[in-house]
């Protein structure tokens, strides 16, 4: 599984991840945005179970470089099966309908390179590959 981050935001319909071809990132690939919440912790035990990822958006990349690549929304029909989980979560969470009507995503304005939006996606949002479907 691939993880990076958002380097840099360029418009509403497309950003920079800081993970390329030398970390395994080809085009079509999906990736999940997601910052990291709250740390939670086992009620019975009080050990952490790490930090909530409060999911951003879908993303899908569509040019790739050696140490970075280009990703844009992710259209609303996914090329993987509704048998992964993680992609389940992101579609019970995210308004598919928006993004694929004008294939924009919700972005920090102040951290934009070109045009202005409003919205929650940061430059150093985590990034994580959506895992492909069982064949």
């Amino acid at each position: 599984m691939i993880v990076g981050k958002v380097a840099q935001i360029i418009d509403e319909s497309l950003i920079v991840l800081n993970v390329g071809e030398a970390a395994g990132v080809t085009p079509g690939m999906q990736f999940v945005v997601f910052e990291e919440g709250d740390e939670v912790k086992d009620p019975e035990s009080g050990a952490s179970l790490g930090r909530v990822e409060l999911v951003k958006g879908l993303i899908v990349v569509t040019h790739v470089q050696e140490h970075m690549s280009q990703a844009t929304g992710a259209p609303e029909k996914s090329t993987s099966t509704d048998s992964v989980l993680s992609e389940k979560m992101v579609r019970e969470n995210i308004d598919f309908a928006a993004l694929q009507r004008a294939r924009q995503m919700n972005v920090a304005r102040d951290q934009m390179y070109g045009r202005k939006s409003t919205g929650p996606i940061n430059v150093g949002d985590g990034v994580r590959q959506l895992a492909a479907p069982e064949s």
